[in-house]
């Protein structure tokens, strides 16, 4: 299925670059169950001359804004512009002090710290450099939480865009972004790749989701089952934290045809979960029914 998508990117950007424009968005914004005739939006908007203000309306209507018989009201375009917006994707530029995290490093056991800055969060240890998880974060997603809070909402964000991946939508554009599991070559973006790594493509815009092979299998239900059954409950528990969902833990089973295998160890327990290059779990092992 294809859309009509006449309209150039560039068009469509420029309908924004105007102050009035902004503050009609707004204002419905703020009244987002209650279409606002003509003369109410106006004043919303704190706008004296009507002419002015129909002709930039008129601008945003059908793309951003739209005319019903009770009046106008945001089309869902216009409600992500918005939300951008508050989310700080355009206004402002995050960056935090470091936080020390009580994660030790997988690698060296030394200190990890989660760092904030260019729009961008990042766990990594102190001692030996090791990354152990990366995304881009609005800065809006912080706003009203505590200090302490922090690593956890930055946890649950990241969490959110690989279920988003997961799910077949590019966090960018919500376009389709379809996965394939790397092993043993260069890549054009994540350049060397040497244990088994999950590549997300999107079709449509140049996003790359790059994960571990067990963060990319975070919410497969025999993983989420054998956690539960182990006591831990995977949907508040840091994915840092997971030795089997970090980079470097993934095994090659075999190239032709491409098989890679996770390993996941509790109380002496062990569930396997094997996969072909398209990221389709094949196999299931679980030594408590062996």
């Amino acid at each position: 299925m294809t859309l009509d998508t006449t309209t150039a990117p560039e068009e469509v950007f420029a309908l924004l670059g105007n102050d009035l424009r902004m503050r009609i968005l707004q204002a419905l914004f703020e009244n987002p169950y209650e279409p606002l005739s003509f003369s109410t939006l106006r004043e919303r908007v704190d706008e004296r001359d009507s002419g002015k203000f129909n002709y930039h309306l008129g601008k945003l209507v059908d793309r951003f804004v739209r005319k019903t018989d009770e009046g106008y009201e945001l089309t869902l375009a216009g409600w992500q512009i918005v939300g951008a917006i508050l989310a700080g994707t355009y206004t402002d530029s995050g960056a935090i002090d470091p936080i020390d995290l009580d994660v030790a490093c997988p690698e060296c056991a030394g200190t990890t710290r989660l760092t904030y800055e260019d729009e961008r969060a990042t766990v990594a240890c102190v001692d030996c450099d090791t990354q152990l998880s990366s995304a881009g974060v609005p800065p809006g997603v912080i706003e009203g939480y505590d200090r302490e809070e922090i690593p956890y909402v930055f946890e649950q964000w990241m969490r959110a865009l690989i279920d988003q991946a997961e799910r077949g939508f590019c966090i960018s554009c919500s376009g389709r972004i379809v996965p394939e599991v790397l092993v043993d070559c260069e890549d054009e973006h994540l350049g060397q790749i040497d244990e088994p790594h999950v590549k997300y493509s999107c079709q449509r815009c140049p996003e790359i989701v790059s994960l571990a092979l067990g963060s990319a299998l975070l919410s497969h239900p025999a993983v989420v089952g054998f956690h539960y059954d182990h006591g831990v409950d995977l949907r508040t528990a840091r994915t840092w934290s997971l030795d089997w969902a970090r980079r470097g833990a993934a095994v090659t089973e075999s190239r032709d045809p491409l098989r890679a295998r996770v390993d996941i160890t509790l109380d002496g327990d062990t569930l396997t979960l094997v996969v072909d290059d398209t990221l389709e779990v094949v196999e299931v092992r679980d030594s408590r029914t062996a």
